[in-house]
């Protein structure tokens, strides 16, 4: 079961990882016989500033050089201090490389509650929420925000067990 996790937590991390440069390598080495068109929308993290791509790279670059911290049971050593923790939670597994990585957390307390704290903290220490998803009948929600280069995305799902709620928080940039 750990190993599952682990592996999980691998793949979801590399796709994280992968996700915001995907297209600039594809474009970079895929030959074409014609011309390269024009892309019709904005360039990748265009609607950050100058200096907030230049993190971005910067922090890539650092991940890719940084081994992954896996921990079991506790929050990894270098976990931001401005992300939130929801109140007498349990951490189950984490795997972080850098500032980027994945959080699962439970606690026993109901989706709604988890849902509000994380509304009002992530504010509270200087994130922006862009945007908040919720399930119809209570069977999950997810949060999106952003500080800086920085990006949370914080899933809420009732646990396995059927006790209490899994929160699973996944952080993308330099800190």
């Amino acid at each position: 079961m750990r190993k599952a996790c682990i592996v999980g937590l691998l793949g979801a991390l590399a796709l994280a990882l992968a996700c915001g440069s995907s297209e600039e390598k594809t474009a970079a080495t895929t030959p074409s016989a014609t011309p390269a068109a024009t892309p019709s929308g904005p360039p990748p993290n265009s609607d950050l500033p100058k200096e907030g791509r230049s993190a971005e790279r910067k922090a890539e670059r650092q991940a890719a050089q940084t081994p992954a911290q896996i921990t079991q049971g506790k929050l990894p050593g270098d976990f931001p201090p401005d992300v939130p923790v929801f109140p007498n939670s349990s951490p189950k597994t984490s795997m972080m490389v850098g500032s980027s990585g994945l959080i699962v957390l439970t606690a026993n307390a109901p989706l709604a509650d988890v849902l509000a704290h994380y509304r009002e903290q992530l504010p509270s220490q200087g994130w922006t929420v862009d945007s908040v998803t919720e399930g119809s009948g209570g069977t999950k929600a997810s949060l999106k925000a952003h500080k800086d280069a920085r990006n949370a995305t914080i899933s809420i799902t009732p646990a396995k067990d059927g006790v209490g709620t899994e929160i699973g928080i996944a952080l993308k940039g330099a800190s």
